[in-house]
């Protein structure tokens, strides 16, 4: 009896003890586990003149569902790429009842009307080889041409931009621009042939040298009108851009050749270049920030006139003109009546230390054009680095400014092997934000060699 009794008493205390470790352990995930919170309502403080259903929509969650931080996050980055607002908070509240809150917007805005207004100094030197030969069976002669062209440009290109990012008061965007630019081009070009006589030698090899030079003085002007619907129906992920646009290109070029026998011929004219053109896209977010898109492009004077795009990519920079952080991807198929080609891009935003940031990419491509064998097609890849000085920053004024350099190095070369081009760039900026302008300073060099 004594024996049962102390069994019995075993058995309650490890019951206990197994019931105390099952509960402790409970009480511990519980613990680590934080409760679930259910939205109860999402709202905005602060916009006086921009619609809180822009701002939310944003922000991928609705009412009732259970809280996700990172969604939160991600809507924190949307906005905050906006120019429109000078900074974004989201906080949240007290819900109706134990478990439940409210997501709230803080929006400080800045001005709905934005100027932009730059100017750009570029020069470029081109130098392409020139080669072919030609045989003749009756006349036992072959005629070879060799040579080479220099490409000289340099210009000064002014644009301008107004955009209302409030446009009929839901945050669609309209904007007008213009492009200005004088440039003066110098292309000269130097052949030498040479006659052979192989089967009767008392004729003499005979040697032609002539020499071209043409100067162009440009004057192009750009003119486009744009529009943007970020919530394309009321839709959070449904977007589309359109836009029109004219260009007008006139030429007064000279005319200097020189011949092998010493006689030149003098010349001159001008020409113009007019053409209208239009394009538009539908795309739709997805994921964080990742995106598809299908554009069609028409030019009224470009052969091929019409063109369709497939893109494909996301971009996760935490600002438009100063990226600090983030990456940026972009994948694209396009297809016209005389060429397709498919191309891939990538960035990446490393920040060195307060306010300096490098950034690295790559941008490649594959073409094949309608005329040449379909085993032949040109493949380009370029490699560029930039670096960025956030020079001021002030969010409580939404002044922003900065400088950066950067250079390229690219080529472009057919799969044979036949023929293929080098470039090397070189740029720098200044570019200075306030509420309502933004200035731009460029200067660029672009050095390219026929290899």
């Amino acid at each position: 009896m004594e024996k049962r009794t102390l069994a019995l008493k075993y058995l309650v205390g490890i019951s206990l003890l197994l019931a105390i470790s099952s509960n402790s352990e409970q009480a511990q995930a519980n613990e680590a586990e934080p409760p679930k919170l259910i939205i109860d309502d999402i709202k905005c403080t602060g916009n006086s003149s921009t619609d809180c259903d822009f701002i939310t929509k944003k922000y991928y969650q609705n009412v009732g569902d259970v809280l996700n931080p990172d969604e939160i996050e991600d809507a924190k980055l949307r906005l905050g790429t906006l120019i429109q607002f000078k900074s974004t908070r989201i906080h949240l509240e007290k819900g109706s009842q134990r478990g439940y809150v409210v997501v709230v917007f803080d929006i400080t805005e800045a001005s709905n009307i934005q100027y932009d207004v730059g100017y750009r100094y570029e020069k470029k030197k081109d130098r392409n080889k020139l080669g072919s030969c030609a045989y003749s069976s009756i006349e036992r002669a072959g005629i070879c041409f060799g040579g080479n062209t220099i490409n000289d440009t340099a210009g000064h290109i002014w644009t301008g931009k107004i955009t209302d990012f409030n446009f009929l008061g839901q945050g669609k965007e309209l904007s007008f621009s213009v492009e200005k630019s004088y440039l003066n081009r110098k292309n000269s070009m130097t052949t030498d042939s040479q006659m052979k006589f192989w089967a009767l030698t008392k004729y003499p090899q005979l040697d032609f040298t002539s020499r071209d030079i043409m100067q162009f003085d440009d004057e192009n002007n750009n003119y486009k009108l744009a529009y943007y619907d970020p919530h394309l129906f009321g839709s959070a992920k449904y977007y589309f851009r359109a836009s029109i646009g004219k260009i007008n290109n006139f030429s007064d070029f000279k005319l200097q050749r020189d011949y092998f026998d010493g006689s030149m011929e003098r010349g001159n004219g001008s020409s113009k270049y007019l053409s209208e053109n239009m394009d538009m896209s539908l795309g739709r977010r997805f994921a964080s920030h990742s995106f598809v898109s299908f554009n069609i492009e028409y030019n009224s004077n470009a052969r091929p006139q019409n063109s369709y795009t497939l893109d494909y990519g996301w971009n996760s920079e935490d600002d438009l003109l100063f990226p600090t952080r983030g990456s940026a991807f972009l994948s694209k198929i396009n297809y016209n009546s005389h060429s397709k080609s498919l191309g891939m891009s990538y960035k990446e935003n490393f920040s060195l230390a307060t306010n300096l940031v490098l950034s690295l990419g790559i941008d490649t491509s594959i073409e094949q054009f309608e005329y040449v064998p379909s085993s032949d097609y040109l493949k380009s890849g370029e490699l560029f680095a930039r670096f960025t000085n956030i020079t001021q920053v002030d969010k409580t004024s939404g002044v922003y400014s900065g400088w950066h350099t950067s250079v390229h190095y690219g080529e472009r070369k057919w799969n044979n092997g036949f023929t293929g081009t080098t470039n090397y760039a070189f740029n720098a900026g200044y570019t200075y934000q306030t509420q309502t302008m933004i200035y731009r300073l460029s200067l660029g060099y672009v050095h390219q060699e026929e290899n």
